[in-house]
């Protein structure tokens, strides 16, 4: 681990969108689901946001760190979208951060070094994603290319609904996730 990766507080989650404001606070709507549908036709979720907040002790202000946040399949590999040239390649958005001091007015009484920096991400997908249906997909989140298990957040894609079957074979018909 590297120093700032194995201090650093870490939440990330989705939301349906998400926005700074003019003083840099973030405004969420929908946050926090883990289940969202597929358009039938395009393939692609409904449009929503990827949210992440990173807290860095003070005595890393002014150190850069490397983000990256990768949208990974049920296999654990990156999910490969087509890119801005048509080429297929990985969800994956890198950037360097760095962990700068908080500034307050001069009335404001708030010691130095004492409120850790924060950094935060939000990234919008307004066109939605590629994805399979009856699949789970994972964000995650790397510092300078680590990451903790706590560094990621889930989605299911549902399928349609298994609809009744007609005639086959004498008894109940195999339908998968049903016990009988």
């Amino acid at each position: 681990m590297s120093p700032i990766s194995d201090s650093a507080r870490v939440s990330l989650f989705v939301a349906d969108y998400a926005a700074p404001d003019a003083i840099q606070k973030l405004n969420i709507i929908g946050a926090g689901w883990a289940v969202t549908g597929v358009n039938p036709e395009t393939g692609l979720t409904a449009p929503h946001a990827v949210v992440a907040f990173i807290d860095v002790p003070p005595d890393h202000y002014g150190e850069d760190f490397a983000f990256t946040l990768t949208l990974r399949g049920p296999d654990g590999q990156p999910v490969r979208v087509p890119g801005p040239t048509g080429q297929v390649e990985p969800l994956r958005i890198a950037q360097t951060l760095r962990a700068e001091e908080p500034q307050f007015p001069p009335e404001v009484n708030v010691p130095r070094r004492t409120v850790w920096s924060h950094t935060q991400v939000a990234l919008n997908m307004s066109n939605g994603i590629p994805v399979q249906v009856g699949s789970l997909y994972t964000w995650t989140l790397d510092i300078d290319g680590n990451t903790r298990p706590a560094w990621a957040v889930s989605f299911y894609v549902p399928g349609p609904r298994p609809g009744p079957v007609f005639g086959g074979p004498a008894g109940p018909a195999t339908i998968p996730d049903v016990q009988v």
